[in-house]
């Protein structure tokens, strides 16, 4: 099993997309943080970084819906739920 996947995150303050390697064995919560914090030090003049972010899908069947924080990125990833490249929206 691979270690890492990548996906593709939105940043709807600039309209922006980014890519991130995320560990499969890290909770959705703490992915979400670490990608807030990597933006919020990147895009200071558009995006502060919060502690109570989220991730929301952002195509498929899924789309709009957030990610269950306390899910791991692995379990997602075996349940085809996200794949890499799958897009995500930074809430």
């Amino acid at each position: 099993m691979r270690d890492k996947i990548l996906l593709k995150v939105l940043l709807p303050a600039n309209r922006q997309t980014y890519e991130f390697w995320v560990p499969m064995g890290l909770r959705v919560s703490q992915g979400a943080w670490l990608i807030s914090r990597i933006l919020g030090a990147q895009e200071r003049a558009r995006y502060c970084a919060s502690d109570d972010c989220d991730l929301m899908y952002a195509e498929g069947v899924s789309a709009g819906r957030l990610l269950a924080r306390e899910e791991i990125f692995g379990v997602l990833a075996a349940d085809d739920r996200i794949v890499d490249g799958s897009l995500l929206v930074l809430m």
